[in-house]
């Protein structure tokens, strides 16, 4: 009875961040419509990149218990079940995405360019700042490079690719979640990490606008979770001041810093929606949903 508690609960948060409005772009339903899926961003949504371009000692997500739950095998995502994405998926009738750098999979319905610990800023712009990445230089325009590639194989025209990206639903994100974690936990301030933001925000609208120029017609956009509430967080900067904490126990400062970027995301997106009306452009509020998963966890292990 748990297990089937908690599936619902992962299933109300994946789809309670797809709403689309009534007025969406002509080609494709708002739900159901969609004959391809192309996902960007970090762990979130990573179905095997990481693992296919080379963990080597650090790595675990190439054995149990990752994918013990519902593959029976590890898949090379960051949980052992699935993700997200693969519940968006699911909803709109599609197959799992492959990873993109698995080059014996097939890529009929849609890539997934995501890599666990995937920042937004390249690897060199962060190195400069004193930021030294762990895990991937597959940045955000390093995906979108790979998109490109794509691209050459799925279609020979612009217009050509307009028309086959314009049924298709492209989720961007989440990610530059991991510039700010490597950042604070490399010992930066919030003050340094909130001075990567306005570049963190271009590049996620720079993706985007490519993506649109391609034909992109229908494009989620994801926020920031409240890291104060991760347990990471929770540990490595914890406190004796009970001020520092919200009712949720959770840090309010970087919950703070998390909902500062979301709004900021928020805003670029707003911008985007006049700059190209056409295109159905939508946030996904992981931030809040995620705190209503948190208390329907709570409610769960009670019982």
């Amino acid at each position: 009875m748990a297990s089937s508690k908690f599936a619902i609960v992962i299933i109300v948060f994946a789809l309670a961040i797809l709403r689309f409005p009534d007025s969406a772009a002509s080609g494709a339903s708002h739900f159901g419509g969609f004959d391809a899926l192309y996902s960007f961003g970090d762990s979130m949504a990573d179905t095997g990149n990481l693992i296919s371009e080379g963990l080597g000692p650090i790595g675990a997500f190439d054995r149990f218990p990752y994918g013990e739950t519902y593959f029976g095998r590890p898949t090379g995502r960051c949980s052992n079940g699935r993700l997200m994405i693969d519940f968006i998926a699911e909803r709109f009738d599609l197959p799992f995405l492959n990873a993109y750098l698995d080059r014996n999979a097939s890529f009929a319905n849609g890539v997934n360019f995501a890599v666990a610990g995937a920042t937004a800023l390249d690897a060199s712009y962060l190195e400069s700042v004193g930021i030294v990445l762990p895990f991937t230089k597959s940045s955000l325009n390093v995906q979108l490079d790979w998109f490109e590639t794509h691209l050459a194989s799925l279609c020979s025209t612009h217009k050509e690719c307009r028309a086959k990206l314009g049924t298709a639903l492209f989720f961007l994100g989440e990610i530059g979640g991991n510039d700010y974690n490597y950042a604070i936990f490399k010992g930066k301030t919030i003050s340094e990490a909130t001075s990567l933001m306005p570049l963190i925000i271009k590049t996620i609208k720079d993706a985007a606008k490519k993506v649109i120029k391609h034909g992109a017609r229908h494009l989620i956009v994801p926020g920031n979770f409240p890291t104060g509430c991760a347990t990471c967080y929770l540990t490595a900067f914890r406190s004796t001041n009970s001020s520092d904490y919200d009712g949720r126990r959770c840090l309010k400062r970087y919950n703070e810093f998390a909902q500062l970027h979301n709004n900021q995301l928020q805003l670029m997106l707003q911008s985007l929606r006049e700059r190209f009306p056409s295109v159905n452009i939508q946030y996904a509020d992981y931030y809040n949903v995620s705190l209503q998963v948190s208390i329907m966890l709570r409610l769960w292990v009670s019982t």
